[in-house]
């Protein structure tokens, strides 16, 4: 197994700093780990350690995650932004080919950066992400008017009211009982050494409050199938069994189609579903690791 994380990493952003961690060797092959919404690095503390040690693990907080830089304040977060960060980190550590793996937000990220970039990108990695929510074109200025209005909503409240304070028991708490789906308690611990600042008399979270916001590109199905459509790499895309029975009989078929749509282009596209509800890979990693592990080693091989 390997040690723990080996080092902190910084990176200077115009806005601020990206900060994560890093695992492995700087010599060995590159992978950038993305994590989902409201989530941080510490969200593959438990994972990546049961990963190949041939590889060079970066781990990055996403803005407005753990212990990076929020976006500047007064405007709405918008998705596009935080592909634009993951381009700001790969240029910062002069990669030019490398691997990625990405869970829910971070896998949409993955597969916005594996489409615009694709001579960058050797493989990704999509835990849990699914394909992302389309807007309808006639829906597009009710989506948007409601954006900004929750947004000054959101605001307005964040200005009357003082952020609260916990102990660090009641925030693990307090992590816990929030979560869509059920997380361990050795899972929350990875997540909160870097979701906490301190207070006057104890602890508040510090993440981007604008997160709980929606956070999701504002395309079309057509510009959706064109972006990643670009996405030539090779593919695993990891289902947790939970997420997949939420899908009726009806959306479950509609779902293979547009997933069929969207990596039309794409013959390298690999998918399984494993036992375990959407932080599966906090909670058992285990079950992933298999996957993951038979992926990120298998051969490059061109496809002509």
């Amino acid at each position: 197994m390997m040690p723990i994380p080996n080092s902190e990493i910084e990176i200077s952003v115009p806005w601020g700093k990206i900060s994560g961690k890093t695992w492995g060797d700087k010599s060995c092959s590159p992978i950038l780990v993305l994590h989902g919404i409201q989530d941080n690095c510490g969200s593959f503390d438990r994972l990546i350690p049961l990963l190949p040690r041939a590889f060079y693990y970066v781990c990055i907080d996403l803005p407005g995650h753990g212990m990076s830089s929020h976006f500047p304040p007064g405007l709405p977060l918008e998705f596009i932004n935080y592909v634009y960060s993951v381009k700001l980190v790969v240029d910062h550590l002069k990669w030019t080919k490398f691997k990625m793996i990405g869970h829910s937000l971070g896998a949409q990220i993955t597969v916005f950066f594996s489409s615009l970039y694709p001579n960058f990108v050797e493989k990704a990695v999509l835990i849990d992400g699914i394909t992302p929510i389309i807007i309808d074109v006639e829906r597009t200025p009710s989506h948007l008017r409601s954006i900004y209005n929750n947004l000054q909503t959101l605001e307005k409240n964040i200005l009357n009211k003082k952020p609260p304070s916990y102990t660090y028991e009641e925030a693990l708490k307090r992590l816990i009982s929030s979560r869509k789906t059920e997380i361990s308690k050795e899972s929350a611990e990875c997540l909160i050494k870097r979701a906490l600042a301190p207070s006057n008399d104890g602890y508040m979270f510090s993440s981007d409050q604008r997160l709980k916001l929606f956070l999701r590109p504002c395309l079309t199905m057509q510009q959706m199938k064109s972006i990643i459509n670009c996405m030539v790499c090779k593919t695993l895309m990891i289902i947790a069994q939970d997420t997949y029975d939420l899908i009726d009989e009806v959306s479950e078929e509609l779902y293979h189609e547009r997933l069929k749509e969207f990596f039309s282009k794409n013959p390298h596209l690999k998918m399984y579903l494993v036992k375990g509800n959407h932080d599966v890979h906090m909670n058992f990693p285990q079950r992933v690791v298999p996957y993951v592990t038979a992926f990120l080693l298998e051969p490059n091989k061109s496809s002509l």
